[in-house]
């Protein structure tokens, strides 16, 4: 028997496939119930959902440029809290770095381009903000997924 090893996916890759949220249900119910209209939530998925929605919602209205330090320690918040929570299987735990890492990168170059660390001539404007729902998505199923197990 000859055992397959599948390759690691890319950011690349992930940013190409479509994704349709298999837990909008189960996410509408933490945002209603946890997720309160200002503050940090009182609950862990609560303040996951709360953080995601704001990174997102800074992508995609703003194109990251209100970045801050604050967005950047969402990332690792959201990244870190799901890694450790042991329901993600090791697949969702290499696309999650992925998709967290690259949202982090995206809202820090946006920052350094605020800050005029990157002059117009030099700027990659495809690289200030990631404004597709796939990938938010997916981080957000992972917050579903790691609520209905914990």
């Amino acid at each position: 028997m000859i055992k397959f090893l599948r390759k690691k996916p890319t950011i690349e890759q992930l940013k190409k496939v479509p994704y349709a949220s298999q837990y909008t249900e189960v996410l509408r119910s933490i945002w209603r119930a946890d997720v309160p209209k200002y503050g940090i939530s009182s609950t862990l998925q609560g303040e996951l959902l709360r953080q995601l929605e704001k990174l997102r919602w800074e992508a995609q209205a703003n194109g990251n440029v209100n970045w801050c330090e604050e967005h950047s320690n969402y990332c690792r918040f959201i990244k870190e809290t799901l890694y450790k929570g042991k329901v993600l299987s090791s697949q969702q735990k290499q696309e999650l770095v992925l998709i967290m890492d690259y949202l982090k990168s995206c809202g820090e170059y946006a920052q350094a381009y605020q800050e005029n660390l990157i002059d117009d001539e030099e700027l990659e404007i495809e690289k200030l903000a990631y404004v597709d729902d796939n990938l938010y998505d997916r981080v957000g199923d992972m917050i579903a997924f790691f609520y209905q197990r914990t």
